[in-house]
């Protein structure tokens, strides 16, 4: 969407930060009126997925020795992985 924003004057043009109230508040209606358009577009979110596809990292899974588990004998072969881990060259 930010590349199609960027086709239009109104976006790429300095801000006008020193002019007066009623020319600030004619290029913020330009910017919110073009906006307005992109976002009535009914494809947007699959266009955003299609983007996004492949981006997005994961929900990272936790490492041994941060899983707790309740299990005595599966806590034990945790504790021996740990271990040897940490003195494996």
């Amino acid at each position: 969407m930010s590349e199609q924003l960027l086709t239009h004057e109104d976006w790429r043009r300095d801000l006008p930060l020193l002019a007066a109230r009623d020319v600030q508040a004619d290029a913020v209606d330009g910017m919110r009126k073009r906006l307005a358009e992109l976002l009535d577009d009914p494809t947007l979110i699959s266009r955003y997925r299609a983007a996004m596809d492949g981006q997005v990292v994961g929900r990272m899974v936790p490492s041994l020795p941060y899983l707790r588990r309740e299990n005595r004998e599966q806590q034990q072969t945790i504790e021996i992985l740990k271990k040897a881990a940490v003195h494996s060259p």
